[in-house]
């Protein structure tokens, strides 16, 4: 046997235990720190949350002034002061969005100088979302 030096092969040393637990320690410190940055307030899973919410919401405004443009035309306007009659918008969403996925109600307010307007209200039921319409009826 030639070519095999024992002393050699007896000098090497493996990781010793206390590489072994400073290693421990540093992956324990490095996943507390991803596990923070992932969960934490304004981490990844709180802000793709939040990206979601602004997604829905834009979804939703594009989809409700598209039925209420679709609501302006023909005989939908109410013929006295030219705003939406809450019928044809309720009608137009349901279009739009799917039955039952949206409420239209009017609500009188006080607006300007104190005189009392009627203001239409959309709600979307799968998200929770409201929005009001202005006078000439614009999301707000």
């Amino acid at each position: 046997m030639e070519g095999i030096n024992f002393k050699k092969i007896t000098k090497e040393k493996g990781i010793t235990l206390v590489a072994l637990v400073i290693m421990i320690i540093i992956l324990i410190i490095l996943a507390g720190i991803t596990v923070r940055l992932a969960i934490g307030n304004n981490g990844v899973v709180e802000t793709s949350k939040e990206a979601k919410k602004e997604s829905i919401e834009a979804d939703e405004r594009t989809q409700i002034e598209t039925a209420i443009k679709d609501a302006k035309t023909g005989d939908y306007m109410d013929g006295n002061d030219g705003t939406l009659k809450v019928e044809s918008l309720q009608k137009s969403l349901d279009n739009q969005l799917g039955k039952e996925k949206t409420e239209v109600y009017a609500e009188e307010i006080v607006g300007e100088k104190g005189k009392k307007e009627k203001e239409i209200r959309i709600i979307c039921k799968d998200s929770g979302n409201m929005y009001s319409l202005n006078k000439d009826g614009t999301l707000k």
